[in-house]
């Protein structure tokens, strides 16, 4: 089944769902949770490095390949790629990865509405011990490519406009002090102190007193999504990009040298790809 038809099960399952809702129908469903939430991902993991490849990011590293059974659409990773002519022959091929689609269904007992969720797909055990094993389910899946899902994704909604009736725009953010601090920064247009705050949340010193980085979200995604969190569509990401990587240049180089690729500034060819995506207004 192609994406596109995961996706219109899915829009009909929400649509019956809202209609049982405004008629007074609410009859509990089989499984005993009462609505299912879905939440769909084109972010794609590096099969190599793990690292989170955005829309942009798969669309600045497409590559065509054609067999005689099938033509398939892979990308290159901007974290860990090595080019042809860097590879020893016979060498397995880093970097190289045909992106995919992931859908999240959870069966809750009320909808938690939030646009900003960036660890819903990952799958840790203490969280999610005290939810049965058949409320949730993860469907992956490849995709053409993220224009032509977005693609449909609109038409799907335009068609469909029934299904999002009920939903909130209520905004859940993280309530953190780290965060209220990233957002405040933001808001006051100090980007330097925005970055110094989210570096700082996951810096760690050894017992040698060496400096590093603990696991966390992009700084630049992070920043990014401040920004659209305060300014909406007044935001001129064009401007954002620039100063990200003015304020970027001003970190000391004992913190830029242990910062991950996927924290540095996008470069031209992933900034020209994500112009393709304009903002996609549910609400």
């Amino acid at each position: 089944m192609a994406s596109t038809d995961y996706l219109k099960v899915f829009l009909q399952i929400r649509r019956n769902e809202m209609r049982q809702m405004e008629t007074g129908g609410r009859k509990a469903q089989s499984t005993g949770h009462g609505i299912m939430d879905v939440t769909i991902s084109s972010c794609t993991p590096c099969p190599y490095c793990r690292t989170m490849i955005y829309d942009e990011e798969i669309m600045s590293g497409w590559k065509v390949v054609i067999t005689v059974d099938d033509q398939s659409l892979i990308t290159n990773c901007p974290h860990c790629y090595v080019p042809d002519e860097e590879t020893n022959l016979g060498a397995e091929r880093k970097g190289v990865f045909a992106p995919r689609l992931t859908v999240h269904m959870e069966w809750k007992e009320k909808p938690v509405m939030s646009w900003y969720r960036p660890n819903i797909f990952d799958v840790d055990p203490e969280i999610s011990s005290d939810v049965p094993t058949e409320a949730t389910q993860d469907l992956c899946l490849s995709f053409v490519s993220p224009l032509v899902l977005r693609r449909e994704v609109e038409t799907l909604l335009a068609a469909d406009m029934y299904a999002l009736k009920f939903t909130s725009s209520e905004k859940v953010s993280r309530y953190l002090p780290v965060w209220r601090a990233v957002t405040q920064s933001v808001q006051e247009n100090k980007l330097f102190t925005a970055i110094q705050a989210l570096i700082n949340d996951s810096r760690r010193v050894t017992d040698s007193g060496q400096i590093t980085l603990g696991q966390h979200f992009p700084v630049f995604r992070d920043i990014q999504f401040a920004s659209l969190d305060a300014f909406g569509r007044s935001l001129l990401r064009d401007n954002l990009d620039k100063q990200y990587i003015e304020e970027y240049s001003r970190l000391p180089p004992r913190i830029m040298c242990i910062l991950p690729r996927q924290d540095k500034p996008p470069n031209a060819v992933q900034r020209a790809c994500r112009k393709v995506f304009l903002p996609l207004d549910l609400f």
